[in-house]
């Protein structure tokens, strides 16, 4: 920002024009009053009628209450740019168009990205080597293939690696490195003895009507943008299934900071400089809203991305397993929730409690109605509205509820709410270890209940974690390819916890109107949220299928179904080496056939059942040479 002039040796930046009129009367004042006054080493700002203090509450005042650059206030996007442009770069890329597809069927051949202008993003130094952006921006990119480019070097490109990557529906963070030789060629080509790094800001602190300046490459451009946008609130993004993407509150920004493709990776920045959150999201191409990960969430998982070996180990990320939905008056007082608490709407209804998740571990069950969270560690303490948000005004707002303020937590500035954040939210940002209780009324059972424990990660099934650039061990029999259940292909075809526990292999690929589609193997799964908000693809149904027995054998997993595939083939085989046998009559050969039994969820919610029958001569035509 410009800085002001001195007077009387304060410095003073970014003052809206009534402070400076303040200011202008100030001055003048005081420098009458010295020329009335016989000079001394004491005169000026000693025989002054207002101290500095008073001065700065004055100012303060007369610009709103505003501090330094302040909030509501314009930024100097000019001292920005030059302060800070040097830490932003321009990923590019070859790009992957069919990555879900031949993760599906790994002996599917990838195809790219063939446009004029390759796939890009945003991104900025947080060291000397280390550029923070989005994990959606790179996580199609062919291997070997990211560079970077940067203002500093004359938009020169740079080789980069994927040194830790969360997947973009977890927490939608990478980190890239610059080898030592590229660093090394970076300053010099820049003339710089060290590679410029930005810093990160609490997110806590930014407030609605704040001023941010994004930085990035949005649309084609080559040219770095900045655009100033307006802090409009905090939202959580959901999809059709009301499910969180990524667990945590987004901040969001409009209407000019319209954050577009291009622009994501890139640092949304607070007037000192200071990075306070990542644009993620964007309503669509020329629209007025953005959403931004804040940074305290970034801090938060940074040290795990960066430890997670280019994705191959998983982000442990807290969560209860279970599902929630919105309590009413009537269902609260039926389940005995005491009366002040029915009264300020306080408890969300527990709707279900996956099987051997934590929740269930802790003995929570469905229609329990969870009253508040606390986190010793944090400080957290906060009763849960009726749809499961903190409540954050009113008696309520502290708890367990008190009719005093005394012994209360610190409190939210004046005039300033606190966060409304959401109990999967407080959930996800514990850390192991962390002492956490819930309390909770069960319909039927008298008073307030209470659960104390550290907290620890434990999903409901321990699935593979399948990194961003790997592909899982499968079957291709037929024309249709096998899995076993991964925390990629679960999420994308949204298979129930409880099917995944009762085990088989998951159809993942089936050829168009071939043998297995026309026998009810139908699959349709989703894309990754990328860019765009999920409400503007419309409605996305999945459609899984799960195979569960061949010729009446078990199948609880991919080594199951293999083996007993490999043994129909040798029955068949030996069949047909036996003396007597007619390869005219083929078709009616009971050995011919291998029935797999498999089980698959259909629109309605229910599931079906269905057991066809696949010739295995056919099948073993369509397997590729040397694929075992």
């Amino acid at each position: 920002m410009k800085e002001g002039k001195r007077f009387w040796g304060i410095r003073l930046r970014g003052i809206g024009a009534a402070a400076a009129l303040v200011l202008v009367v100030l001055t003048a004042g005081l420098a009458a009053q010295e020329l009335a006054e016989p000079a001394g080493p004491s005169a000026g700002l000693r025989e002054a009628a207002i101290s500095a203090e008073e001065m700065r509450a004055i100012l303060e005042e007369a610009a709103g209450g505003q501090r330094a650059g302040g909030r509501g206030a314009e930024l100097d996007l000019a001292t920005l740019k030059n302060r800070y442009q040097n830490a932003v770069v321009k990923i590019e890329f070859t790009a992957i168009e069919n990555v879900v597809e031949t993760k599906f069927n790994p002996t599917k051949s990838e195809t790219y990205y063939a446009g004029q202008e390759p796939p890009h993003g945003s991104g900025f130094f947080i060291s000397q080597r280390d550029i923070l952006t989005n994990a959606h921006v790179v996580e199609e990119a062919r291997r070997g293939s990211i560079r970077v480019k940067s203002p500093a070097t004359g938009n020169v490109e740079f080789k980069v690696d994927i040194v830790g990557i969360a997947w973009s529906e977890s927490i939608d963070l990478a980190v890239l490195r610059l080898p030592e030789d590229e660093a090394e060629r970076f300053k010099r080509r820049a003339s710089l003895t060290e590679i410029p790094a930005l810093r990160f800001g609490d997110s806590d602190q930014v407030r609605q009507a704040d001023a941010l300046a994004i930085f990035g490459y949005p649309q084609s451009s080559d040219e770095l943008k900045i655009i100033q946008c307006k802090v409009t609130g905090r939202q959580y993004l959901k999809t059709e299934f009301d499910e969180f993407i990524c667990g945590h509150q987004f901040i969001e920004v409009g209407p000019g900071g319209v954050v577009q493709p291009g622009n994501s990776g890139g640092p949304a920045l607070n007037a000192d400089g200071e990075v306070v959150g990542i644009p993620a999201r964007g309503s669509g191409w020329g629209s007025e809203q953005g959403w931004l990960i804040p940074s305290n969430i970034v801090k938060h998982f940074l040290e795990q991305i960066m430890a997670s070996d280019e994705g191959r180990r998983e982000v442990k990320i807290p969560a209860l397993g279970l599902s929630l939905t919105e309590n009413f008056t009537g269902t609260a007082v039926w389940a005995g929730v005491p009366e002040e608490m029915v009264i300020f709407e306080v408890g969300v209804v527990v709707r279900e409690v996956i099987p051997n998740s934590l929740a269930d571990d802790w003995g929570l069950k469905s229609n329990d109605i969870i009253l508040g969270f606390a986190n010793k560690q944090s400080g957290m303490s906060c009763a849960l509205d009726f749809k499961g948000y903190r409540v954050t005004t009113g008696k309520m707002a502290q708890w367990p509820p008190k009719d005093d303020a005394a012994g209360s937590p610190a409190a939210t500035p004046a005039g300033e709410e606190a966060a409304k954040l959401h109990l999967h939210e407080l959930v996800l940002t514990t850390r192991p270890g962390d002492e956490v209780t819930l309390w909770y009324v069960r319909p039927g059972v008298a008073g307030v209940q209470t659960i104390m424990r550290k907290m620890i990660v434990k999903p409901p099934v321990n699935l593979p974690h399948l990194g961003v650039f790997e592909k899982a061990p499968f079957e291709l029999w037929g024309d249709f390819v096998a899995q076993d259940f991964d925390d990629y292909n679960v999420r994308l075809f949204g298979v129930p916890p409880q099917e995944i526990l009762k085990g088989g292999a998951l159809v993942t690929f089936t050829e168009p109107n071939s043998l297995a589609s026309r026998r009810g193997m139908n699959l349709i799964w989703r894309e990754p949220w990328g860019f765009a908000v999920p409400g503007m693809r419309g409605r996305m149904a999945t459609r899984w299928v799960i195979i569960e027995s061949v010729n009446g054998k078990p199948v609880k997993n991919l080594a199951d179904l293999r083996a007993h595939l490999r043994e129909a083939e040798r029955v068949f085989d030996q069949k047909q080496k036996e003396p007597g046998y007619d390869p005219k009559r083929k078709a009616l050969l009971r050995e011919r056939y291998a029935q797999i039994g498999f089980r698959t969820n259909r629109s309605d919610g229910t599931v079906l059942h269905l057991t066809p029958a696949f010739p295995i001569d056919e099948a073993l035509e369509t397997r590729p040479k040397g694929l075992k």
